[in-house]
């Protein structure tokens, strides 16, 4: 994993989480976390931590696996959806039944 790989990185360097966190401008917990895979760096940190360890981005990524998109239904938002299609609908077909019946009126009184 990604967190891993840093970690093996770091220590072929031979640096500490404290002189990476340093360098960084990062914390020594924030470095921790990384390297614990409980929170994952920005790709513009992912690039600094190349640089400072001498690596390339493709070393980091080695044996991880893409991430799936779970993809899912947002009940509230089909709700929505619907119910905003019927109100914009049911309005929409009694404004046109009204200007029929205004034409038709004013066709009748003339």
């Amino acid at each position: 994993m990604l967190g891993e790989n840093l970690q093996k990185a770091r220590l072929a360097q031979k640096l500490t989480q404290e002189e990476v966190a340093k360098e960084l401008y990062f914390s020594r917990q924030a470095i921790s976390r990384w390297e614990s895979n409980k929170t994952e760096p920005n790709f513009e940190t992912l690039i600094a931590l190349a640089e400072l360890y001498e690596s390339d981005l493709s070393a980091f990524a080695q044996g991880i696996e893409p991430q799936k998109r779970k993809k899912h239904i947002n009940l509230f938002a089909g709700f929505g959806l619907v119910f905003f299609n019927f109100v914009l609908g049911f309005w929409l077909i009694i404004t046109t039944a009204l200007i029929l019946l205004a034409l038709y009126v004013s066709m009748l009184l003339y």
